[in-house]
This record gives C-alpha cells, structure tokens and sequence, in this order.
C-alpha cells in the first residue's frame, strides 16, 4: 500500500538500511506490484523500474505469477501469495552491515533467485488460501 511504499522509499530505508538502492547498486532490477498507490510515492520511482498496480488479490496472484522477477521483498513470514506464484522471498534479516555484509547480502540475494524450488514446487501450492 502507498504508506508502507513511502516508508520503503525513504532515504533512512528500512531500520537504516537502504533496500532500493543495495539492490539497484547490486544490479538487481526492480519492479513493484503497488495496491492503490497515490501521489509522490510512485513519482519517485526511477524510469526503468516496471510499475504494476492491482486491485483485488486475484489481480496480485496473477501479477505475481506472470512476473519475470525470482525473488520478491515481503515483511510478511512465509508469505504464502509468494510460495504459490512461484517466487522465492526475502526480508530485511537477509540484509548484513559493512562492506563484506553488503558484499555477502548481494550473493545470498542471486543464490535465492537462482534457486528454482519455489517455481519446481509452486503447483503444490495451487487453491491453498493465503492467511
């Protein structure tokens, strides 16, 4: 939602941590599925970044499993929306200080989106509800 993409957006990050830019500067693309977004949330955004809003948690299921992205930032535990699309997911703990943390974070990061057991195992997921 729009308050929690601001947050997100924000210079300070995340607890200090600045996911957007870790990954940009990691060479991660970045594409944003944003339910409802307002105003100067989404104008901050640079231009190469894929923006896709949704309404409904079908349009999410459907966006998620249409995406060409393997990992997705959820703040939710085992977000089960993520498991039955396919993606892997990953949060702030997986992001370590220092230069050797940002060094060892980036390479959990393409070791998570090279890992297909989410994708192999996603149909076993499939008509689950999400809680």
């Amino acid at each position: 939602d729009a308050p929690r993409l601001r947050r997100l957006l924000d210079e300070g990050g995340v607890a200090g941590v600045p996911l957007f830019d870790v990954l940009r500067e990691g060479g991660f693309g970045l594409d944003f599925l944003i339910y409802k977004p307002q105003g100067s949330a989404r104008a901050r955004l640079a231009a190469d970044e894929r923006v896709k809003t949704f309404s409904t948690r079908e349009e999410l299921a459907a966006l998620l499993r249409a995406g060409r992205f393997d990992a997705v930032y959820s703040e939710f535990f085992f977000d089960d929306r993520l498991t039955s699309a396919g993606k892997a997911q990953f949060s702030l703990p997986f992001f370590s200080m220092g230069a050797a943390g940002a060094a060892r974070t980036l390479d959990r990061l393409a070791s998570l989106c090279g890992w297909p057991f989410y994708r192999r195992y996603a149909s076993a997921w499939e008509g689950r509800d999400a809680a």
